[in-house]
């Protein structure tokens, strides 16, 4: 830091005038002019922002399991696609399953299921993103499976509340902590 005393004499001198008239080109650059009011972008909801994306979302999921003697069954595969249809105020789950049967003695059973159920949506933002809580009501599931099985086996999907947030155009699952699915928009 430098004090007055410190400065030349001819720098000690503080002249007002001069001040005013070397800093005017400096004020008139900076402002002064014509002010333009911002724009003001209005915020969508969270709802808004998530059917901007998409009003369709797609969710896939396989699990494979491999099983021991004495189980007579050696395989069970399963796949299941979860299809959201969204809309101003509703909202809908179409659930396919796929199960494939491998049994020691190379007899092979698939079953398949499509069961579709209306979902109560909650939209909101949490911390700054678009969310949505899905709540769904208990729904049967019939399977119908090939011919060396009964016709049809009947099971029935669980009441559950999902979280999902809209991330890099994706709903991501966020609750409960277990499920990893991530919903893709559909074009």
């Amino acid at each position: 830091m430098v004090l007055a005393s410190q400065l030349p004499p001819s720098l000690r001198k503080f002249d007002a005038g001069k001040l005013i008239a070397l800093s005017a080109p400096l004020l008139v650059a900076c402002g002064g002019g014509d002010k333009v009011a911002p724009v003001l972008v209005p915020k969508l909801s969270a709802e808004e922002s998530i059917l901007q994306v998409s009003a369709h979302y797609t969710a896939g999921s396989e699990a494979r399991r491999l099983l021991a003697p004495p189980s007579p069954l050696a395989i069970h595969q399963r796949k299941t696609e979860t299809r959201l249809s969204l809309e101003k105020g509703s909202c809908k789950e179409l659930v396919r399953v796929s199960e494939r049967f491998e049994y020691r003695n190379g007899k092979v059973v698939e079953c398949a299921a499509e069961a579709t159920r209306p979902l109560q949506a909650i939209y909101q933002y949490v911390q700054g993103e678009p969310a949505v809580k899905l709540v769904a009501q208990p729904s049967a599931l019939s399977f119908r499976c090939s011919a060396s099985q009964p016709a049809e086996l009947e099971t029935s999907l669980t009441a559950s509340a999902t979280e999902l947030v809209l991330r890099d155009e994706s709903l991501v699952v966020v609750a409960p902590a277990t499920d990893r699915r991530r919903f893709l928009p559909e074009e």
